[in-house]
């Protein structure tokens, strides 16, 4: 009886200790890509993959796209600029919301588009995202296109 009241006892102050408690919020990490996304990304390639209405991948083409670059700064303004080509200047520009560690939402200025983009991976030198747009194959067979941004500082 003495040894079953001590593992009872021993169990209770175990559950006591545990810092997790119902009711005490668990810590929350800071958000990563918040301090590597700033600064200016030069577009080293994008892939783009066509899906059927079901998501069935029906075709992908990778190109690069020398001359381009991205530029996320602090006061989550962002701007795409096409210096090749004999095209030179702002592409397009807009504001970003980083929702989290692994997704941020472009806002396009101009024309009020909101594109939510998904982070497959970010570092201080090498990010690759990705959006999607809806589109029509050959006119009239509905589908998608995602674009998938490999970029380098």
């Amino acid at each position: 009886m003495k040894r079953l009241s001590f593992l009872i006892l021993l169990c209770l102050l175990f559950i006591a200790c545990n810092k997790n408690q119902r009711g005490s919020p668990l810590p929350v990490p800071p958000m990563q890509a918040t301090n590597k996304l700033s600064g200016k990304w030069t577009l080293d390639s994008v892939t783009t993959v066509f899906r059927d209405p079901t998501g069935k991948t029906i075709g992908k083409n990778t190109s690069s796209q020398p001359g381009w670059s991205f530029q996320f700064n602090d006061d989550k303004t962002w701007g795409e600029t096409l210096t090749a080509n004999n095209l030179t200047g702002l592409a397009s520009n807009g504001t970003y919301v980083i929702n989290s560690d692994t997704t941020f939402t472009l806002t396009t200025a101009a024309y009020s588009i909101v594109e939510p983009c998904k982070i497959f991976s970010i570092s201080p030198s090498s990010l690759v995202f990705s959006h999607q747009r809806p589109t029509l194959f050959n006119g009239v067979t509905p589908g998608t296109e995602e674009y998938i941004l490999t970029l380098t500082k």
